[in-house]
């Protein structure tokens, strides 16, 4: 057969088999690296019954939150109704969000049997411990025949905005280890653990322990409570979840020294109390080091935090106590995959660092930028925690004033575009988390040599999805006298987005995915090309790139019911592309043509191929 002569709405067989030669061979590298032998049969003992969980209660310095709603009961009202004080809850009916009765669910050769009895949760699977054990001898489970298996008890939950995942206990003391799994909350499905993150392409299973890491931030007085000669824990905290104290500092003096006045004396009083801290009256450096106690990247620089947990106090000095890292940073230079953390001109790209990213702010450095000028906690939606008018350009020009007389002469877009709000230039979504890109909190203006040097998507071309990296840079010196970088041929010829979407590694394609279906961008680029190249993201190696592809394929008219498992077999993955490929309709009108199409919306094959021979699949495991 002359497969040459043969084509798919204008996309020839012999193209098409190219790319699935290329999604094969991809794939089957990949499973050599990381895949097992499957695993055989699987034995189940007899049910384990275990309820054990860190102990949670206070303690000479903490008093937790129900004590303070004597005297604060608005405020303790509007903390209430945040993610922060759901974050960490003992599970049951009413605080887990994912279907428990019934549920079966398979990954990697394993079953998970979720079931409910009463007000108990409680899951079938193998036996944690003798994995963890097994491996830690150099075993792989995945070979051993009659694996043991235990009911357990689901006795914790971490989550309640976008992922919800669950808790059971260990042999080793109270801690915890996660079930491999997340329920994604807006999507309403459960999602393999290693499918929920950016992870390397058949990477193994996951075994985390709450006590070791998830202790530190998602819960108050986090004391892991290690015994580093039998790996056993006796963890301790005050309080599940993130509450007052995590932000105001420890109560034990506060409530001692008003104890037995009134709620209305303690409110109304204007005098000083050094006992109880509060952000909003810190400098901007130090409020800020309140959140960063949690929302930055950081490691110990005390020795005994496995034990006895951290010394920061709110009001303290951050860096006393940790080691808030950069990219230079030699804890990172150390670790190549924490590197992965970074964008190579040391900007973060991980989101839940956000401290760390606004720390290399020039308003946070030689200004008074802080976190509470955006967020609020009591005074704010509880979805982001912005502030009133914080989503508006008042979030800059409250301080930028000289800017908003002549807001266009600035921006050089219309005043009510995208174009002239001012976050979406200079806090651009090159972050990634939860399956999405986020904002970055390091404030900068979008360069064309910061992306041609260090791979930085720019905000232009994230929203301008159809133009050249040459004609931001254009624009930017024309504009702002921005120096001309030295860009590569294809610069000049073909879109940056679609650069970064063919042979990017996957943080970018992810990246860029996302902003295919970001409604500003689709405006400002047109809706016909798009869907084409994001059917090519539907076998990307990585469950993370295929999850936001489908999202963003759904926002295109002709696509909104497209059905896709995103963690579907190999066979099914590589076949689904050709199926957007009979939906998709090439435009009826090309105007300069830097994505790829000819004249008629017909695909440049050979084009489209070198770029992604060219792809970057550098194995990446995003530290979320």
């Amino acid at each position: 057969m002359n497969f040459g002569t043969v084509s798919i709405k204008g996309i020839s067989m012999r193209f098409w088999l190219t790319v699935l030669a290329l999604a094969a061979v991809s794939t089957l590298v990949w499973s050599l690296l990381y895949k097992n032998t499957p695993q055989s049969d699987l034995k189940v003992t007899q049910p384990r019954i275990q309820s054990i969980r860190p102990v949670a209660e206070p303690n000479h310095e903490f008093v937790q939150s129900q004590t303070c709603r004597t005297c604060h009961p608005d405020q303790h009202a509007s903390w209430d109704r945040t993610f922060h004080r759901t974050m960490t809850q003992v599970a049951s009916p009413s605080t887990a969000l994912a279907p428990f009765a019934g549920e079966k669910l398979e990954h990697l050769g394993r079953t998970y049997e979720f079931t409910q009895d009463g007000d108990k949760l409680w899951v079938n699977m193998l036996d944690m411990d003798w994995d963890a054990d097994l491996v830690a001898n150099g075993g792989r489970p995945n070979l051993v025949r009659n694996q043991p298996r235990v009911t357990q008890e689901v006795v914790m939950s971490t989550g309640s905005h976008h992922y919800q995942t669950y808790w059971v206990s260990s042999k080793y003391g109270n801690a915890l280890w996660q079930v491999p799994w997340v329920f994604h909350i807006q999507a309403e499905r459960w999602i393999p653990a290693n499918d929920a993150f950016l992870t390397a392409p058949h990477a193994d299973h996951r075994r985390v322990v709450w006590n070791a890491g998830c202790i530190q931030c998602h819960a108050v007085n986090g004391q892991p409570g290690m015994d580093h000669t039998n790996g056993e824990y006796n963890s301790k905290v005050a309080e599940f979840g993130i509450s007052c104290e995590s932000c105001h500092g420890p109560g034990h003096d506060h409530v001692e020294l008003h104890r037995g006045k009134t709620a209305a004396d303690v409110i109304g009083s204007d005098r000083p109390d050094s006992t109880i801290v509060n952000p909003s009256k810190l400098s901007s450096k130090l409020s800020s080091h309140v959140c960063g106690q949690c929302h930055s990247s950081f490691s110990f620089s005390d020795s005994e935090y496995f034990q006895s947990g951290f010394k920061y106090r709110a009001g303290d000095d951050l860096h006393a106590t940790r080691l808030i890292h950069s990219l230079d940073h030699p804890h990172i230079q150390e670790r190549p995959n924490l590197q992965l953390g970074y964008w190579k001109d040391g900007t973060m790209r991980v989101g839940g660092r956000e401290f760390s990213a606004m720390d290399d702010s020039s308003c946070f450095q030689n200004g008074e930028m802080s976190c509470l000028s955006c967020h609020s906690m009591h005074s704010s939606d509880p979805n982001d925690q912005l502030g009133a008018e914080m989503d508006t350009d008042h979030a800059c020009l409250q301080c930028h004033q000289n800017i908003q007389d002549d807001l266009t002469a600035h921006t050089h877009h219309l005043a009510d575009s995208s174009g002239s709000r001012c976050y979406n230039c200079h806090m651009p979504h090159t972050s990634f988390a939860l399956l999405k890109a986020i904002r970055s909190h390091r404030v900068d203006s979008p360069t064309a040599a910061m992306t041609a040097e260090h791979g930085r998507p720019n905000a232009c071309n994230l929203c301008h999805l159809d133009r050249t990296l040459a004609w931001t840079a254009e624009n930017l010196a024309k504009w702002y006298n921005h120096p001309q970088p030295a860009l590569e041929p294809e610069d000049h010829e073909v879109s940056s987005s679609l650069l970064m979407l063919l042979r990017g590694d996957a943080i970018q394609r992810s990246i860029v995915a996302w902003h295919f279906g970001w409604s500003p961008a689709m405006e400002a680029s047109g809706e016909d090309w798009q869907p084409l190249y994001l059917g090519f993201l539907l076998n990307d190696l990585y469950s993370a790139v295929r999850w936001i592809a489908h999202q963003s394929l759904q926002r295109y008219s002709r696509f909104q019911n497209f059905e896709y498992d995103f963690i579907g077999s190999d066979q099914y993955l590589a076949t689904t592309p050709s199926e957007v490929f009979e939906l998709w309709e090439p435009p009826l009108k090309i105007g300069e043509n830097h994505v790829l199409l000819d004249e008629i919306g017909g695909m440049l094959e050979q084009q489209i191929l070198k770029f992604l021979r060219q792809r970057d699949d550098t194995p990446i495991q995003l530290p979320e």
